[in-house]
Order: structure tokens, then C-alpha cells, then sequence
């Protein structure tokens, strides 16, 4: 009672209402009065213009199961670099709510402020009229569709800087939903972590990638195990503008390529072998034209995993859910039918399902899998508490980087009721996990600018930069002096230095 006494007087009105009509919308025999639930349901229009600083706008992906989701965008956002995407997934018991909810879209709208990032919200389908998998197949197909379709979103908009969100089944359908990624190939969009991983990779899905003036074979595969690049070029060919592009991202942005970690070799060779493995293992990605050597650029990317109380659940009744307290939103008795509306009938399922029991003994094996760094939020008041935690340890088993972040007095849900400070502390916590992660990846600390989209800028710059030309290659002569490595051809006739072939061919270009 005590920590009930600790909430607002508003909130505990507005959790009883709540509790009294979805009492009354769920029938005991599974199925739900649709009518009674929208009318509690209150929506939200898109708001092109911004609102709080940022604007929004719904997407369509599959209208045959109404599959859609709502971007929110920050237009307050001053820094000319690239934002993250956080893609997030609503909770609901899997049974009610949507992105145009009005308390998941305030919550993504400040989400999407405070980080800054683009928030795209989706909407999956609902039990008991879509069981499982229908959930976890929209999620997936939301990721898929991102991948595929990037110019629905900003131009300003990283999908190789991607995070999962969600919040209570929403947030067990972001774990699935990341553990599928990891599993998985896609163009733009990028899944790594920090959890003890050694290496990144980077593995295109069947197409060709233009690289200012590059491009990347569809079979081509790089893993980058140390930072350092490999620069090739044949003989028959003249230094390009996308060379120097390639180096200047190295020797004038040092927070993106550090020089001291760039190795340069100057490969002279009418028909370079591919890949070049007699000097370099494939455990460094390779910079080049096709007629250099194949490209395989290992781009730094991150992603996370952000799970508000997760919904999860087991056979067994642990001791958060044997106490009332906290029951007036979310209560065992809840769970158990949410359960039974969301598992497939005559499968002979139980709570103690891998889908539902996440770290239980039928758990699966992710120990091998590149599993983002993931944040748990857990509410000292909340029924499902002691599942969450079993999550967090069961991650730290299995090798991967996780956090977890308690609110001792707060109920399920508490992240949608604003006015609570915990609620705006919560938001902080996001924003800096977000960022923290940034802060550990590769890209410029000046405007967060992917390798492949900085060399764009330096190109459309190019014409202002060309009366400094000979100044860039002194400086680029003394940077790379003492690791440029030429591997003449045979019966190539020519007797010249290494430094001064780079330096001829160089030179002749700029010039």
C-alpha cells in the first residue's frame, strides 16, 4: 500500500479506468470486445508540421494486414550529421495499443527529440485475432521493409546505425525481433553489437553498392578485426578522383580513419590479383576501384536493444507475482490470459515456451550470436520484475553486454504517464544509452558522417578544394611515407622507388 500511496492521485484514477474497461473488454473465453477497447484507445493524428519539435508521419508497408508504421522525426536537430533509427515496438499485452495511440506516440515523439534520432514506431497485429508468430513475422517484415525501402525515411537517417525498442510486449517482440536480425543479411540496414564480440563484418545481400566512384561486387565479403585499410590500385590505372577521396577521409578527418592505423599499399599491376591474399588476409577491408581490387568496406555500425519491462513469462509463479502489490496495472491473472490469447491453439504450448520463458530451460542457445548491447528497465511494482531480471542474468550467461536500470516504486507502464518524474528520467536514460553507443563507434566526432557518406561531401566539394591540391598531397606524401609497400609486376621493365612511383602517379593527377 505504501508504494501505491507513492503515485500521483491523477495516475491511480487513470490506472483504475484503465484496469476496470480492459477487465470488461476481456472475455474469459479468449476473445476480446474490440468496441469497448477503442473507446479507452484514444488516437493521435500524424503531425507533418512539428509539434515539440518534431514532426511525423504513417508509412504503409502491407495494407492486406495492416502493417504500418509512424515516423517520428526531430526538427530541432541543428548538427549536420546522420541521426540513428530506433525502431520501436508498442506493448499491449499483444492485444490493444498502436503507434497512434496517444501514450505511445507522445512517448516516441520525446524519444525521438531527446536523443535526437528518427523514430519509427510500428503497428503489428493484435491477438486473439492473430496469434503467434503473426507478431514477431510484422515485426521482422518492419525491419526488412526499412532495408529495402530507405527512402521512406530522411535523407538524414543512418539505418547502419539501427536500434530495437520496445516496452513491455513489445518489448519481448524486440528481443525476437534483434535475435532474427542477427541472423539475417540486409542492404542498408545494419545489425552488430559490443557484446564480446572480436570482429564486424560487413556482408552485402546480393546487389551492388556505388561507392563514390566504387563499388562493391554482390559476392564481396570483408571482416574488419583491426582498424586499418587497405589501399590498392593497378597499374593501368590513373589516380582517380575517388582515391584521393579515400584518403582524404583518412589523413583529414583523423576521428574517422585514424592515420596511424591505416595501412596504404600501392599495389603496381596491369591485372591485380583479387584479393590480394598473398599479403593480406580478408581480416582488413579493402579500398580500391574495380580495377584495383574488390572493395569491402567494414563500416562501423552499431546497434542496441532497449527493453521498458519486457513481457515475459514461465509456468513457474515467482515471488513478484505471488505479492498484489502493483496489480492494479498489470495483475498475474492478466498475463495468464494474454498468454492464451497469443499462443497458437492445439500446439500443445505452454508458458515455459522459448518465445514466452526467454531464459528458461527451453531457452535458445544465443551464446554465437552477434547480439546487440541491451538495456533493461525493471519497475520495483511490477508483477513481471522477476522474469526481467532472470532475462539480464540469462544475457550475462550467454556472453552478451547488458544493463539493467531499476525504479524501485514504479508500476508497469510507468513510462507512459509523463507528468512522473521516473517517466523523464527514463527518457534520459535512453537518450544516453543511444548516444554512448554512438560514442563508441568509428565516425567523426564532428558530425557522426558514415565513411561512404563523408567521401560525398568531400566530392561535392571537390572544386572548391582543387586550388589545394598540392598542399593535400605533401601532406598526404608525409603521412603515408613510411608504409607505402609496391609489388612490381614481373618483366615490368621499370626500376622505380615505391615512394616515387605514388608520388609520380600522384602528382601527375593533382596537377
Amino acid at each position: 500500500m505504501e508504494a501505491k500511496a507513492s503515485l500521483p492521485l491523477k495516475m491511480r484514477m487513470l490506472l483504475f479506468l484503465l484496469h476496470a474497461a480492459t477487465k470488461s473488454a476481456y472475455r474469459p473465453n479468449g476473445t476480446v470486445n474490440r468496441r469497448l477497447l477503442n473507446l479507452v484507445d484514444l488516437k493521435a493524428p500524424p503531425n507533418p508540421k512539428p509539434f515539440n519539435g518534431v514532426k511525423s508521419y504513417d508509412v504503409s508497408v502491407d495494407p492486406s494486414r495492416n502493417l504500418w508504421f509512424r515516423a517520428f522525426v526531430p526538427t530541432d536537430h541543428c548538427s549536420p550529421g546522420y541521426l540513428p533509427v530506433v525502431v520501436y515496438f508498442h506493448g499491449g499485452g499483444f492485444v490493444t495499443f498502436g503507434p497512434d495511440s496517444r501514450p505511445f506516440d507522445a512517448l516516441c515523439r520525446h524519444l525521438s527529440g531527446s536523443i535526437p534520432a528518427v523514430v519509427v514506431s510500428v503497428n503489428y497485429r493484435l491477438a486473439p485475432e492473430h496469434r503467434y508468430p503473426a507478431q514477431y513475422e510484422d515485426g521482422f517484415e518492419a525491419l526488412k521493409f526499412l532495408d529495402d525501402n530507405p527512402q521512406e525515411l530522411p535523407e538524414n537517417a543512418d539505418l547502419s546505425r539501427c536500434f530495437i525498442a520496445g516496452d513491455s510486449a513489445g518489448g519481448n517482440l524486440g528481443h525476437h525481433v534483434a535475435k532474427r536480425a542477427c541472423e539475417s543479411q540486409f542492404q542498408q540496414l545494419r545489425v552488430q553489437s559490443y557484446g564480446g564480440r572480436t570482429h564486424l563484418s560487413w556482408l552485402p545481400r546480393g546487389h551492388v553498392t556505388s561507392l563514390s566512384g566504387f563499388e562493391v561486387p554482390a559476392a564481396a565479403t570483408g571482416v574488419l578485426q583491426s582498424p586499418s585499410l587497405t589501399f590498392a590500385k593497378g597499374k593501368s590505372d590513373n589516380l582517380t578522383r575517388s582515391y584521393e577521396q579515400i584518403v582524404e577521409a583518412a589523413v583529414f578527418c583523423p576521428n574517422l580513419l585514424p592515420p596511424d592505423l591505416i595501412v596504404a599499399t600501392y599495389r603496381r599491376k596491369r591485372s591485380p590479383r583479387l584479393p590480394l591474399l598473398s599479403l593480406f588476409p580478408m581480416s582488413s577491408p579493402f579500398v580500391s576501384d574495380v580495377a584495383g581490387a574488390p572493395l569491402a568496406v567494414a563500416v562501423a555500425v552499431v546497434i542496441g536493444l532497449m527493453a521498458l519491462q519486457p513481457f515475459f513469462g514461465g509456468e513457474e509463479r515467482t515471488e513478484s507475482e505471488k505479492k498484489p502489490v502493483g496489480s492494479l496495472m498489470l495483475s498475474v491473472k492478466q498475463t495468464d490470459w494474454y498468454w492464451r490469447t497469443f499462443s497458437p491453439r492445439g500446439e500443445g504450448w505452454d508458458r515455459d515456451h522459448e518465445v514466452i520463458n526467454v531464459s528458461g530451460p527451453r531457452a535458445a542457445d544465443i551464446s554465437r550470436l552477434d547480439f546487440p548491447t541491451t538495456l533493461i528497465f525493471v519497475g520495483g511494482m511490477d508483477v513481471l520484475q522477476d522474469w526481467q531480471r532472470r532475462y539480464y542474468e540469462w544475457l550475462k550467461r550467454s556472453g552478451k553486454e547488458v544493463s539493467l536500470v531499476e525504479y524501485p516504486d514504479m508500476v508497469h507502464g510507468f513510462y507512459a504517464f509523463p507528468e512522473l518524474p521516473e517517466s523523464k528520467q527514463l527518457i534520459l536514460e535512453l537518450s544516453k544509452f543511444v548516444n554512448m553507443q554512438m560514442e563508441r563507434h568509428c565516425y567523426s566526432r564532428f558530425n557522426s558522417v558514415p565513411v561512404y557518406r563523408y567521401l560525398q561531401l568531400v566530392d561535392q566539394q571537390w572544386e572548391e578544394e582543387a586550388t589545394a591540391a598540392e598542399e593535400r598531397h605533401a601532406t598526404l606524401v608525409k603521412a603515408f611515407h613510411p608504409m607505402l609497400v609496391v609489388h612490381p609486376e614481373d618483366g615490368d621493365g621499370e626500376d622505380q622507388s615505391p615512394h616515387m612511383a605514388f608520388l609520380s602517379d600522384f602528382k601527375g593527377y593533382t596537377n
